[in-house]
Formats: C-alpha cells, sequence, structure tokens
C-alpha cells in the first residue's frame, strides 16, 4: 500500500499521535435505544423466554410494534392452557372463547367438577329421601347443557391434545358414608362430558382423571371400567395417562383388565400414573392379584417403552412379572420412577429390583412407605457421625451422666447422630439426578449401594 493512500486517521493510530483526538470521534454518548428499535424477531424471541406476567406487563405499554411482535409468546402463554368449571358462566367464557382466533392455541383444558347441595340440611340427612326423584346433591347444568355445550366447544378446539377431569369437592355439609348415593343420580351429567370427549374429533395426548379417589366421586363416572370403555375412542394416540380413581369399590380385577385393554394398542405411551383409591391404598399391605394383569403387560412385551412411571397403592404379584423385569423392559426409555404404598414381596427381590434400577436410565427415584417382604420399610435416613477434638468435660460422661475415670482429653471420639429429615419425610427416599448436577455415575453407584447393602446382610432379601 502507497504511503499517500493512508488517512490522517490511519497515521494517527500508527504514529500513536493525536490518538485522543481520533477517538474523541468515537466516544460520543451512546443513542438510548427503546426495546422497540430492535428487529420485531428479536424482540418475539426475547417474548419466548419471558414468562405470562412479564408478556402482560409490555401489553400494558400499549405499543403496536411490540404487541405486533409479542403476539405468538402472548397468545401461547394466555391460552395454550385453560381451565373451565362446569358452570354456566365459565363453560359460556369458553364458549366465547372458542369463536375467536385464540382457540387455535388451546392444547390443554382442565374442567373442574362443580356439584351444589339443593336440599336444606334436615331433608338432606333424612331417611325418607327418595333419592331417584329429589337427589340432595346436583350439578350446576343439565345433561343436555354439558353435551351440547362441550361438543360444539371441542370442535372448535382442533389443536386440543390434553383434558383432565378434575374430581368435584364434597358440598359444605356433605358425609361420605351417609350422602355419596345422593349423588349417584348426577353421574349421568358427568357421562354426557365423557361421552361429548369421545366423539370430539381430536385425538388426544394426555388424558387425566384426578381427585376421583373417594367412592362417590369415582361413582359420578359409573366406574373405572364403563369411563375406559367409553373413552378409548378418544386415546389411540395417547403419550400420557393419569387415573386417580377408588379400586375397592368396584371389580378390582375388571378394573385393570379394562384398563390394559385401554393401553395395550398405544405404542406411543410414555408416562403413566395410577392411584388405586383412599381405601385401596389402606389396604396395600394385604396381599392380592388385582395387579397381575397390567404388570404382565409392563414386564411382557408391549408396544411402548415408558419413560415414566408413578404407581400408588401397587401390590407385587406372585405370579406376574417382578418389577425387576418391567424396569428391565423399560430401560433404555424409563427417567422417572415413583412408588407411594408399595406392598413388595416375593418373587421379587431388593437385589434385583436396584440391581435393574442401576442399570436403567432411571435419573429420578422416589419411594414412600415401601413395605418390603410384609416385614419392614425402606427409609431414607442414615447414620452421620462427626469426629469430635474437645475437652470438655460432658464428653467423659456416658448415657447415664455417668462421669468416667479419665482425665485426658476426649480426642479421636466419634458422636453419631441421625440425619436430619422432615417428620412428613419419615418413610420416603429419594434418590435424584435429574439436571445432571451430581458425577455421572452418580445413580449407578447409589442403586449399586442398596444392592450393597443386600450383600453384607444389612437388609434382609427374603
Amino acid at each position: 500500500m502507497d504511503e499517500d493512500s493512508f488517512t490522517p486517521e490511519d497515521r494517527a493510530i500508527m504514529d500513536h499521535t493525536d490518538i485522543d483526538v481520533f477517538m474523541s470521534d468515537y466516544r460520543s454518548p451512546p443513542v438510548g435505544r427503546s426495546l422497540e428499535d430492535l428487529p420485531s424477531e428479536l424482540i418475539g424471541m426475547i417474548a419466548e423466554n419471558l414468562d405470562k406476567e412479564s408478556l402482560s406487563i409490555l401489553q400494558t405499554l400499549g405499543s403496536r410494534t411490540l404487541l405486533q411482535a409479542i403476539d405468538h409468546a402472548l397468545t401461547e402463554a394466555k391460552f395454550s392452557s385453560r381451565r373451565c368449571r362446569t358452570t354456566v358462566t365459565s363453560i359460556k367464557r369458553l364458549d366465547d372463547l372458542s369463536h375467536l382466533r385464540f382457540a387455535n392455541r388451546i392444547r390443554a383444558l382442565e374442567i373442574y367438577s362443580m356439584l351444589e347441595c339443593r336440599s336444606p340440611m334436615s331433608v338432606r340427612y333424612s331417611l325418607s329421601l327418595d333419592t331417584t326423584t329429589t337427589p340432595c346433591i346436583g350439578t350446576t347444568l343439565s345433561e343436555s347443557d354439558v353435551r351440547n355445550l362441550f361438543s360444539g366447544i371441542f370442535l372448535r378446539l382442533p389443536n386440543l391434545k390434553s383434558i383432565t377431569l378434575c374430581a368435584p369437592p364434597a358440598p359444605k355439609g356433605m358425609a361420605d358414608k351417609s350422602c355419596y348415593a345422593h349423588a349417584l343420580p348426577i353421574y349421568r351429567v358427568m357421562q354426557a362430558l365423557v361421552d361429548a370427549i369421545r366423539f370430539a374429533p381430536q385425538q388426544l395426548e394426555e388424558f387425566r382423571v384426578v381427585g376421583f379417589e373417594l367412592r362417590w366421586q369415582t361413582a359420578l363416572l359409573g366406574s373405572p371400567k364403563s369411563l375406559f370403555e367409553a373413552i378409548a375412542p378418544a386415546l389411540r394416540g395417547l403419550t400420557s395417562l393419569n387415573l386417580e380413581l377408588d379400586m375397592a369399590t368396584f371389580s378390582a380385577n375388571t378394573y385393570m383388565l379394562a384398563l390394559v385393554k385401554l393401553i395395550k394398542s398405544n405404542a406411543n405411551l410414555r408416562a403413566l400414573a395410577l392411584s388405586v383409591g383412599a381405601q385401596a391404598i389402606k389396604d396395600y399391605q394385604v396381599r392380592n392379584e388385582r395387579w397381575a394383569p397390567l404388570l404382565q403387560l409392563l414386564g411382557g412385551s408391549p408396544p411402548f417403552r415408558l419413560r415414566s412411571l408413578h404407581i400408588n397403592g401397587l401390590v407385587t404379584s406372585t405370579t406376574a412379572p417382578t418389577l425387576a423385569s418391567i424396569i428391565n423392559v423399560h430401560s433404555s426409555t424409563i427417567r422417572r420412577i415413583v412408588l407411594n404404598n408399595t406392598n413388595f414381596h416375593y418373587p421379587n427381590t431388593l437385589r434385583a429390583f436396584f440391581t435393574a434400577c442401576a442399570n436403567s436410565a432411571i435419573s429420578y427415584y422416589e419411594t414412600e412407605n415401601f413395605y418390603f417382604h410384609e416385614r419392614t420399610m425402606i427409609v431414607g435416613r442414615y447414620l452421620a457421625d462427626d469426629i469430635v477434638e474437645n475437652d470438655d468435660a460432658e464428653l467423659h460422661e456416658d448415657v447415664n451422666n455417668n462421669h468416667c475415670d479419665s482425665d485426658a482429653a476426649c480426642h479421636g471420639w466419634v458422636k453419631v447422630n441421625w440425619d436430619g429429615f422432615r417428620k412428613k419425610d419419615e418413610w420416603r427416599l429419594v434418590f435424584e439426578n435429574e439436571q445432571g448436577q451430581k458425577r455421572r455415575s452418580y445413580m449407578y453407584d447409589t442403586f449399586m449401594n442398596v444392592v450393597d447393602m443386600v450383600k453384607e446382610g444389612s437388609l434382609r432379601d427374603s
């Protein structure tokens, strides 16, 4: 490059002369820029990482530029999941929404069943009450209202993928043992809701029935078997199933066989959560073969591979595959396993079960009230010890406060205590590394530590 081609600025930099003058041209105060000055695509990317509250704040600014840029993120945050009660006002609001452009955004819907008590207390508990004609408990909507309104709504929600049915709370003054039968006539309203779901054009990916764990609540759905048979056509593409139903009142074998029929052809099923109701959980320590059909499916050759398994009230079987066999079948995909109120008995063994867990992809393991071999529980408590170097006289005293004869300092003493725990976690055991913050072999090592305890005789496995 010819020397004459250098500009004065180039020479100033090379010669380090007049450099302050040169740089002063670039030190002018920066011009303030607002969010609106950014490209709309960038604003949209920022909005995707904001919560609903922050997006609402941006919405209140009233800027047309911002509203257009955050429209996708805002509608996703506000309308992707909706809640609805079985009341005229709530359903009317959902119906109005289904006629707007936001209807395409709704992918998950939670439906809360609401009951009302129409009779005074004296009539409600009267032995002469004819529940076939004047039930003391009812809904705020009729059967035809529910069927017609929800059928129309589902037709206008083309991207709906998840439905949750939430159980009604007991009306004030209702006693489960003496009044649940009064609610039975209104199960037709719940059946109308189930029928509306059944004939909806969508194929659901997630279906949840939560909170129906008491006898009168499950009775509103008719029975678990009738529910499964009615809802099956809408669940052929199911990936996640969560059921909380009373199983003790009805035929458990029929319940399980209907459940197996429901899920055995769902090749996409990834998450399964089951809770068998308060009464069955209360009796979980008693052996039975109710779970055998489901265990046979999960431990055989199911068309699906689970990522998550959550069971509350499981009683293992003497004839069906063991939990270890089930874990082995799903070992490459399963990430979470939660077992609450579990009766774990022979031919299941702790050694085989925890070895299977160690060789799987599980990154979250939780048990509570894990009753094994009809003898005891597995708990998550452990002893902690500290080496104490102290001259205090109290360390020379035994448990009866008798002072020892030694005047030597207490060097190398070991103080042993139970680890701290919350009372509610007394029978709970959790191993987890879902975020990958612990070492890579943490889950394997933790599971194998239990196996070592069995080998050493610390845990009796028979």
